[in-house]
């Protein structure tokens, strides 16, 4: 075998390994932040978001619906052709890019679309109904203020399949239950209206075009634009100079064909036998284009510096029923009505006191040894401890560790604990190692200083029994976060 010599020449690196690297200052380094109208989601924040969520599906189930999960980012199509051209979420609020094969991708502004395109993908319109509920973020590039964001989440709820003013009745029904068991039901009101089916909107368009046109010099400049183009979204303005003209303009109400009529009449009278009040608002418009016939919104009735005027609407939706024919360019079909609420909006009205707290902990402590052979193995009992309580028996557990460049105290350790809310402490020591090594441990409840030595087996009882002796609310379930 011949052997070749590499003539390439070599680079000398001799100065950068002898040259410290050259770091910039501190100073110059701005620290990260998150982008405009994102933010990062935790403690109290974070349960509250995730009690919403679990609160929806729980009310989601009783009404035998499935959960579903779409992507986040979609062919900019599936929104452009069902929103509506001239809505503020397509022509102001879309996150659209071109991506690395010139497709146009956008980030889901809601969930509806979305759903309705799994629909046709997956072929589920040749097994319908389906009923599904989801949850997740959504992006608009809005202008943040409290109660909106950039990225923001959404619960909601579709059923497909279903035209019968029962179907209507059914998801609002859901939407009530949902808001009554997050505690608000005290603090919203349903306001509800009917958009009339194709025949009674041409008719009503025709109307209000000519209203609006007489009163145009009052219009704000978006809605003399909408005006040429889908008069109905003036109706939707929140803009100040647009009110006067809505106020005195044509109610759709008073030109539903006798058919909307009567399925609106069979709708409200179906609220009514449920017991849920109701307030008809003929002035709600819903600002996306595949609304008809019944459309509703929850409105926060409390204090307006809670959410901000702009923001009141907590949960809202319709009935969409050609979405599909639309979106499938008529292949498919299927008639639909479904609501989105926005979670960060009920979490804004929830008192914290309505959330659940989280379990509390039991705080395992090596009580520290001079002996550097017998540490290791205290912390090893304590490990294995642990992962039996929370294995074996289903007992939120965190072992703290004695750092001795920090001259910790054990009675600091407890204090600390105990002052962060945690309600049992366990100790592992040279006398529960030689009892047997990961089959004891010694527990003290933080709350009347009761402390015993038993085997890992016997914690979830002594736990709930002591817990009930303390004079709290009993046991590990409830109580305050550990530390």
């Amino acid at each position: 075998m011949v052997c070749c010599r590499d003539l390439t020449p070599k680079a000398d690196h001799s100065s950068l390994v002898n040259s410290p690297i050259a770091f910039p200052a501190a100073s110059a380094i701005d620290p990260p932040r998150a982008v405009r109208g994102m933010r990062d989601r935790f403690g109290l924040d974070m349960r509250k978001y995730r009690h919403v969520c679990q609160t929806g599906s729980e009310v989601a189930e009783l009404y035998d619906f499935d959960q579903i999960s779409t992507p986040v980012l979609e062919y900019a199509s599936v929104f452009e052709r069902t929103l509506g051209d001239e809505s503020d979420i397509v022509g102001k609020e879309l996150y659209t890019f071109t991506d690395k094969s010139d497709s146009r991708i956008t980030m889901r502004p809601e969930g509806t679309a979305g759903i309705a395109r799994a629909l046709i993908t997956n072929n589920l319109t040749r097994a319908l109904p389906q009923k599904f509920y989801y949850y997740g973020p959504m992006f608009r590039h809005e202008r943040p203020q409290k109660g909106r964001f950039r990225q923001f989440e959404q619960f909601g709820v579709e059923l497909f399949g279903y035209n019968h003013p029962s179907s209507d009745v059914e998801v609002i029904d859901m939407a009530w239950t949902f808001l009554q068991r997050l505690g608000l039901g005290g603090v919203v009101k349903l306001e509800i209206n009917s958009l009339g089916d194709q025949d009674t909107r041409k008719r009503y368009k025709a109307l209000l075009t000519e209203f609006l046109m007489d009163n145009v010099m009052g219009l704000s400049e978006d809605s003399t634009r909408r005006l040429r183009t889908n008069p109905l979204r003036v109706l939707d303005s929140k803009n100040p100079l647009d009110q006067d003209s809505i106020a005195r303009a044509p109610l759709l109400t008073t030109h539903l064909t006798p058919f909307s009529r009567s399925r609106f009449d069979n709708v409200l009278a179906g609220l009514d036998a449920c017991a849920i009040p109701y307030v008809v608002n003929p002035r709600l418009v819903r600002g996306l284009d595949y609304y008809e016939e019944t459309v509703f919104e929850f409105v926060y009735s409390g204090k307006e510096e809670e959410l901000g005027a702009q923001q009141a609407t907590v949960l809202a939706g319709g009935r969409y029923d050609k979405l599909v024919e639309v979106m499938s360019g008529k292949r498919e079909s299927a008639s639909g009505v479904g609501w989105a609420a926005g979670v960060d909006r009920l979490a804004l009205l929830l008192p914290p006191a309505l959330v659940p707290e989280p379990i509390p902990a039991i705080t395992i402590v090596v009580v520290p040894s001079d002996d550097p052979i017998l540490l290791p193995r205290l912390v090893n009992i304590a490990l294995r401890v642990a992962s039996r309580l929370r294995r074996e028996h289903g007992l939120p557990t965190v072992v703290r560790y004695f750092e001795p460049e920090r001259s910790q105290r054990l009675d600091r350790i407890v204090k600390r604990v105990a002052d962060g809310g945690g309600k049992f402490m366990g100790f592992v020591n040279k006398d529960v190692m030689e009892r047997g090594e990961g089959e004891w441990i010694s527990i003290k409840n933080l709350k009347n200083h009761r402390q015993e030595v038993m085997r890992v087996e016997e914690v979830a009882k002594w736990i709930n029994r002591s817990g009930g002796d303390s004079g709290d609310d009993g046991g590990i379930i409830g109580g305050g976060g550990g530390d």
